[in-house]
């Protein structure tokens, strides 16, 4: 019966996605594309690889296992993985504060590949978290940051922001070059966060 609701409960919520998609289209500034689709982090090995690299470092902030199993070491199969979290945990190698990030390393030690997916809403003071990346990042490196626009309160009491396209553009100003990705957020967290629509970034 509860497989029932919950597959009722996607179909109906991916009706009213679609439904919401005029919407969107019709308060975005011209120009601005409302993806279903963006880069997986391990999509970005080929682009690094083509610069020479022989063994790429990767680094995942926020990689503890909440939502169900990790498909990163798998996917980075061929690359030297490591997962951070503040929390001990499947999918975890370093525990530590992300604001503190760089101290959690030799100063030697840099990634050519920095990402993190829905937690950079959960970070109290994330331009830290954003500088720390950038004393750990290698130049020509690749820092890849998934979180949302707009999206209802969860993981409380430790939800603290949400970002539009130009927040993520000042938070990493050391970036050289930014592609941003606006997407529709199709995951549902429970009925009462249907609304207002949710949206999320790419960076």
């Amino acid at each position: 019966m509860n497989r029932l609701i919950k597959e009722v409960g996607r179909s109906v919520f991916s009706a009213l996605s679609r439904l919401a998609a005029p919407f969107d289209r019709a308060f975005l500034v011209e120009g601005v594309r409302l993806d279903h689709w963006h880069p997986e982090p391990w999509e970005l090995l080929t682009y690094v690889e083509s610069k020479g690299v022989k063994r790429v470092r990767v680094l995942e902030i926020g990689s503890r296992e909440v939502t169900g199993p990790s498909q990163a070491r798998a996917r980075f199969v061929d690359a030297e993985y490591v997962g951070f979290d503040y929390y001990p945990g499947p999918n975890v190698d370093i525990v530590g504060d992300v604001h503190r990030l760089s101290s959690c390393f030799l100063e030697n030690e840099k990634f050519d590949i920095i990402y993190s997916i829905a937690c950079f809403e959960h970070f109290a003071m994330p331009w830290l978290v954003a500088s720390e990346i950038s004393k750990i990042l290698k130049v020509g490196g690749i820092v890849y940051v998934k979180t949302h626009f707009s999206n209802g309160a969860h993981e409380l009491p430790w939800n603290f922001f949400q970002f539009s396209d130009m927040g993520l553009r000042v938070l990493f100003f050391f970036c050289a070059r930014i592609r941003m990705h606006p997407l529709r957020n199709v995951q549902s967290y429970g009925w009462p966060h249907l609304f207002p629509w949710r949206q999320g970034l790419s960076v």
